[in-house]
């Protein structure tokens, strides 16, 4: 039972790890590349990425109860078809309260950087008009 529960929270750390990755990418596009590519074109870089943030985030959301049911059987199968029914029900709740956790922190950081740049692409194509 705590090594399904070290793989379920080590699976959120590394998607915080994507979310992180993919800030700090657009943040070096932002800064580092300014001379090879307009900031517009940068912006729709990382609006496109905080877009598949969003889009993983709602992922894990919405397949919460899946991970959940399966984790349950997996613990289930692993200990030879019988358990106690606590322990099951358990096991399922924890699981898709972890899915849900981090689909809802992927999907919160994807969500605002896609509303603030799409702000900044929008302030910036008016100025222009």
């Amino acid at each position: 039972m705590g090594s399904r529960c070290i793989r379920c929270v080590l699976a959120i750390i590394l998607s915080c790890g994507c979310v992180a990755l993919a800030c700090g990418t657009a943040f070096v596009f932002w800064i580092g590349v300014g001379e090879f590519m307009s900031r517009k074109a940068i912006m729709w870089v990382f609006l496109v990425l905080m877009c598949l943030l969003f889009i993983i985030g709602l992922n894990f959301i919405f397949s919460s109860p899946y991970k959940g049911q399966s984790a349950g059987d997996r613990y289930a199968q692993d200990n030879g078809g019988s358990v106690d029914t606590w322990n099951y029900q358990l096991i399922i709740e924890n699981t898709i309260t972890s899915y849900r956790t981090g689909g809802l922190v992927i999907s919160l950081i994807g969500g605002l950087g896609l509303l603030g740049s799409g702000y900044i692409l929008y302030k910036s194509s008016s100025k222009i008009m």
